[in-house]
């Protein structure tokens, strides 16, 4: 499946949704998030079994490993400080919402109750739980596919395309309960400021790879330019440089979009909780999409949405004009 088809079929979803939760109002918010969360569970743990299913862990498991990791360990790093740096020469005001991640009583007892030191620890743990818990289902799924013989020829790809599709779902139904004008998205600054902050940051880190191994600059910002497009990235190097980059390339951007998984809700807790969306990088528009309606509220989802688009376009015009750096 191409690109194209690809995002005509999230694009459909999204609609779909929307009118699905215009027509049955019988089907509670409440509801709504409940299956969100369940289907956003099993997402997470699909991902970590086509980690532990993949071939390109196998072979050469300890270099390929350490390099991806800290391909998307720099490639976030870099995505929050350059956004924290643009945020503050901007003189960005601290952007308050109400997370959909955190319970009213949580909000009550924390957030209106500053004086209470006790109110604020417990409102923290609650912040720490949820990532916490996705850290764990993660780890689950790896660990299942990598050291149990079960279902070889089953790698995760089918049951993780069509939980997607109906998390995509869910949120058309979302956004349907909380209609939202597209001129506010069109004219909100961050639309700019999320797209160039992503790649800036990203190439940033990046860039750090080819002081660390055994790479050229053009090789390692190529490998961070996938911005969590793994499909992609990962395909194409393998294609200019061998399967050695290549793997590396589909594991690091794989491993970005994991660890964007966890980190979002945190994120979104701090001074500028749309960083997540560019931590996200091309996944905002996907994969991450629904966690980051969970986190920060469904005034996210079409800027996240915009994001991931431009983000998704960029790629594959910077992955091999950057490797061809030398």
């Amino acid at each position: 499946m191409n690109q194209l088809s690809y995002l005509l079929i999230l694009v459909g979803c999204l609609i779909g949704g929307f009118y699905i939760g215009k027509v049955f109002k019988i089907i509670t918010r409440r509801l709504i998030d409940r299956i969100t969360s369940i289907c956003l569970n099993l997402l997470i743990f699909t991902m970590g079994f086509r980690v532990g299913r993949s071939e390109e862990v196998s072979a050469n498991f300890a270099q390929v490993g350490l390099i991806s990791l800290s391909c998307a360990l720099a490639t976030v790093a870099g995505t929050i400080i350059a956004m924290v740096i643009i945020y503050q020469l901007l003189k960005k005001t601290r952007i308050r919402h109400n997370p959909a991640s955190i319970r009213e009583q949580v909000k009550s007892s924390s957030f209106e109750d500053k004086k209470s030191k006790s109110s604020l620890r417990r409102a923290r743990l609650k912040v720490m739980a949820e990532p916490l818990k996705l850290l764990i289902i993660l780890v689950c799924g790896f660990l299942v596919a990598f050291f149990f013989d079960v279902f070889l020829e089953f790698n995760g790809d089918i049951i993780t395309t069509w939980i997607l599709y109906l998390l995509v779902i869910l949120i058309g139904m979302s956004l349907s309960r909380n209609p939202l004008k597209l001129s506010d998205i069109i004219t909100h600054p961050d639309l700019l400021i999320l797209p160039a902050g992503t790649i800036i940051g990203t190439l940033g880190g990046g860039l750090i790879l080819a002081f660390l191994f055994e790479h050229s600059i053009g090789e390692s910002l190529s490998l961070a330019a996938g911005f969590g497009w793994y499909s992609f990235s990962g395909v194409i190097l393998a294609k200019l440089s061998g399967p050695y980059l290549g793997s590396i390339a589909f594991l690091a951007n794989l491993l970005r979009e994991s660890i964007a998984l966890l980190i979002i809700p945190v994120i979104a807790h701090s001074r500028y909780p749309h960083i997540g969306i560019g931590v996200a990088g091309a996944t905002s528009m996907d994969v991450t999409l629904p966690i980051i309606k969970l986190s920060c509220g469904d005034t996210a989802v079409p800027l996240s949405i915009a994001h991931g688009l431009i983000i998704s376009l960029a790629v594959p015009f910077l992955v091999p004009l950057l490797y061809h750096l030398g």
